[in-house]
């Protein structure tokens, strides 16, 4: 799957294909340290529960955004725990630099 084109536009909201923003979806183990990072056609519910359930095990705990996509995680035994982009603290940031670390930007 290739993404339309390689910067995104400045459109607010979330994106999919159709509006020229493919969304990224990243799994990061923190206890394994392995990344996983998909580019999906768009963020619904059955489009991350993919991910959710390809990359985790039951018995996990994921931690996401507030978005309403994650709200039956709880349906396939893992523990979920969500995270408000508007705070900042350390380990969000430290999760960032992670990620920024794996992806290449051509």
């Amino acid at each position: 799957m290739t993404p339309p084109r390689s910067c995104a536009n400045k459109r607010r909201g979330h994106g999919t294909f159709e509006n020229d923003r493919p969304p990224v979806v990243g799994t990061v183990g923190r206890t394994t340290g392995l990344i996983r990072i998909e580019v999906r056609k768009r963020t619904t519910k059955s489009e991350l529960n993919e991910q959710i359930e390809s990359f985790t095990k039951p018995q996990t705990t994921c931690n996401t955004n507030e978005w309403s996509g994650y709200s039956d995680i709880y349906k396939m035994e893992r523990t979920h725990k969500t995270v408000r982009h508007g705070m900042k603290n350390m380990q969000e940031m430290m999760m960032v630099m992670v990620l920024m670390r794996c992806i290449q930007i051509p």
